[in-house]
């Protein structure tokens, strides 16, 4: 979220910075743990139980992969990695949980009203809500983001950049290999190059808006991450400081 920073430290432990509203984090030691509008949840590091707090319901299956979606807490499952998604549905948010496929997943990303993930045996896109109307590419990925109806990913094959969906142009996206990470919002996107740890950023519309601050953007990353409700990008550096940069951001830039 734009109002809530947190992030693990290298033991485990939760620390969370920005909305009083959110209720204070609860103690213990976490793997992962995602930030959306309506609270926060994290996977407990022995058991592998969601805890969340905010308001969101913690889901009563043990998952990694965690993914906070509005008043959904996703992921996949610890038994057979399978999708798994608990919470508050709405109208449009019903087909997240409706139409999830039953194989097993490597990875997968919810955002908007659409998850995607990999399947796990030939790493090939699977895509559902509103993201499940447009054709997936057939290669193998490494990596799949979504937001609404825009899906990007990185080929198996060379690190290269794939997006697809709805007024997408390919020609926005930049080019190159060695890509590892890619995240999408509804209007920009960011991939994180693994060789320097170095951000490519573009915008949907193709201009640039000079408030995510395109030219001061941050390097030396190993790894990248967004929240479910605009262009806020976080990165983790080598000394596990974790630095943020977006629109309307307020905790930056770095946080230690």
């Amino acid at each position: 979220s734009d109002d809530v920073l947190c992030r693990l430290d290298l033991y485990g432990a939760l620390h969370c910075e920005g909305d009083s509203s959110i209720p204070r984090q609860p103690s213990g030691s976490y793997t992962e743990l995602d930030v959306g509008m309506r609270g926060v949840c994290a996977v407990e590091a022995v058991s592998n139980d969601v805890v969340c707090w905010g308001s969101l319901t913690a889901p009563s299956t043990p998952m990694h992969t965690l993914q906070v979606n509005n008043f959904l807490a996703c992921g996949l499952r610890i038994a057979d990695d399978t999708f798994a998604c608990e919470g508050t549905t709405t109208a449009a948010s019903f087909p997240i949980v409706d139409q999830a496929p039953t194989e097993p997943l490597s990875t997968v990303s919810v955002r908007g009203y659409s998850a995607c993930g990999l399947r796990d045996g030939d790493g090939t896109a699977v895509c559902w809500g509103e993201a499940g109307t447009f054709t997936e590419p057939p290669e193998a990925l490494t990596d799949i983001a979504v937001f609404g109806r825009r899906v990007c990913g990185v080929r198996q094959v060379d690190g290269s950049l794939v997006c697809w969906g709805q007024q997408v142009d390919m020609a926005l996206v930049p080019t190159g290999t060695g890509y590892t990470k890619v995240r999408v919002t509804d209007d920009y996107a960011c991939a994180l190059r693994g060789v320097d740890g170095e951000l490519a950023c573009w915008s949907w519309s193709g201009a640039g808006d000079p408030s995510l601050d395109w030219y001061n953007r941050p390097s030396n990353l190993i790894d990248l991450h967004t929240s479910d409700d605009g262009p806020t990008f976080c990165g983790r550096r080598p000394d596990q400081t974790a630095v943020c940069f977006g629109i309307d951001f307020t905790y930056g830039p770095t946080i230690p």
